[in-house]
């Protein structure tokens, strides 16, 4: 069994965490995502081996993402994106339950 596209990886990532494909070319085919973090707009380019996230201007390169709720934030789930092994954004995407 082969190992799974790292592009399909992120896109599946990336549809877990809420974010929606842009409409697909003429060959029926997206590399670009949008994903609204507590009135925040992030856009995402997807490609065969990395991520870029932007927001407004500022530009995230990563070639890891996953969901993850250990982050010591007050949200209960993150967007965790990495590079090289490195953390390099952490996008809120589900906040915590309030007691």
């Amino acid at each position: 069994m082969s190992e799974p596209n790292a592009y399909n990886v992120y896109v599946e990532t990336l549809i877990k965490a809420g974010a929606n494909a842009a409409p697909p070319d003429e060959h029926g085919f997206t590399r670009r995502y949008r994903l609204e973090s507590f009135g925040t707009v992030v856009e995402f380019e997807v490609f065969a081996n990395l991520v870029n996230a932007y927001i407004g201007e500022t530009q995230f390169v990563a070639t890891e993402l996953h969901i993850d709720g250990h982050w010591p934030n007050k949200h209960k789930t993150n967007l965790m994106m990495s590079c090289c092994g490195r953390s390099c954004g952490i996008i809120p995407i589900e906040e915590e339950a309030r007691t």
